[in-house]
């Protein structure tokens, strides 16, 4: 691919864009059709947590789990994804609620933040606060659920153990990564397999974005994103690989774009929660539908990662398992995701330059024994 003229250095990213645009070959091909959604039971989750099982496979003290797939050689490949110096960022701006700090403060965050002082949005039950404190502005504090509905985040592969429901069918007991019991993982002081193990090297490496909302069986009706309960099945992803020309393998990270934030501005907010029979309408999430589990494995991805919570809600017929399957395959698999990625401007870059992957680069806060982090992934062109 011929890169972009040098008289295009130190201009604005559109016109970058366009020159980009220039040089590439336009127009997508036709939508190749995707086959209807896998069967997926309880049963075969439970046979998949062994036959898709790292337990072992890079060591008795593994604490990295999925992300070993991301070596040496994988980072100097990404590195040479960069070929026109646009860089995008994925992760959702907090949404910051005023609160009165005359007010006792909140039950739910003792000492830590008075109460809000307006209604909360129906799918953020967990706003960010934040405070700097007048009149010098010196210094700030935030607070802020990290495993949020709204929050960008990266799990970390202790942030779920094995579900309640595989014990003792599957586990003696509830585990967590590498088959460690959640009672000696999990202490006062964090979890064996926390978030800090990822931060000593941080996620330098190829990412890969899907985007569903370019195969227009998913999208909701004549709209740019999907309805939430649609389910992206593994033949929707592979025929994105077709599409998008890309091929996932080892150590990639994956991302999934819904549309999930353009709905958002459009519709306004709606109910995220989705779990029992007492359901608010249209409830829940487009995700991933679980037979994109033998995928991952199978390629060896190292992350992957969405818009929401990657798992598609309602999951129907499967809560026997767990409310959300692939949190429970973190302990399964040893491999985390990224919650609540904000996806729009990547998806409108990747669509201008007709070119799904990129370098993908973030680090999340080396806190020791954390489950899950903040953090701002970068893709770059």
């Amino acid at each position: 691919m011929t890169p972009p003229s040098k008289r295009l250095v130190g201009a604005s990213m559109a016109s970058i864009i366009c020159g980009a645009m220039l040089v590439l070959v336009t127009g997508l091909s036709t939508p190749p059709l995707a086959r209807a959604a896998e069967t997926v039971t309880v049963d075969m989750l439970f046979q998949w947590m062994t036959k898709y099982s790292n337990w072992g496979r890079w060591g008795r003290d593994d604490v990295l789990g999925t992300v070993n797939t991301i070596t040496p050689r994988t980072r100097l490949a990404a590195s040479g994804l960069v070929r026109y110096g646009i860089s995008v960022t994925t992760a959702r701006r907090p949404y910051k609620i005023a609160f009165d700090p005359q007010q006792p403060f909140d039950p739910a965050f003792p000492a830590l933040a008075p109460k809000p002082t307006g209604a909360l949005d129906v799918d953020d039950p967990t706003p960010f606060f934040f405070w700097a404190n007048p009149p010098t502005y010196t210094s700030d504090r935030w607070n802020f659920a990290m495993a949020s509905a709204v929050h960008s985040h990266l799990d970390s592969i202790c942030h779920t153990a094995t579900p309640p429901s595989a014990t003792p069918r599957v586990y003696p007991e509830r585990m967590v990564y590498n088959g460690t019991p959640l009672r000696i993982a999990a202490t006062a002081s964090g979890c064996k397999v926390g978030i800090d193990n990822v931060a000593v090297q941080g996620i330098f490496t190829r990412g890969i974005l899907f985007d569903a909302t370019l195969l227009p069986q998913l999208r909701e009706g004549s709209s740019a994103w999907l309805a939430p309960g649609t389910r992206v099945t593994r033949a929707d992803i592979e025929a994105l690989e077709r599409l998008e020309g890309v091929t996932a393998g080892p150590g990639d990270v994956i991302l999934l774009y819904t549309g999930r934030w353009a709905r958002r501005a459009a519709k306004g907010p709606w109910a995220t929660t989705c779990t029992g029979t007492n359901r608010p309408p249209n409830c829940g999430y487009a995700g991933y539908w679980y037979d994109n589990i033998p995928y991952l494995y199978e390629r060896d991805i190292a992350q992957f990662g969405s818009d929401a919570w990657n798992d598609v809600t309602p999951t129907d017929g499967l809560d026997d398992y767990a409310t959300l399957p692939y949190h429970g395959f973190q302990a399964a698999m040893g491999i985390a995701h990224y919650d609540n990625l904000d996806l729009e401007a990547l998806a409108n870059v990747a669509k201008q330059l007709k070119r799904w992957e990129f370098l993908f680069a973030t680090a999340p806060f080396p806190v020791v024994g954390a489950l899950t982090s903040a953090l701002n992934p970068v893709a770059v062109f």
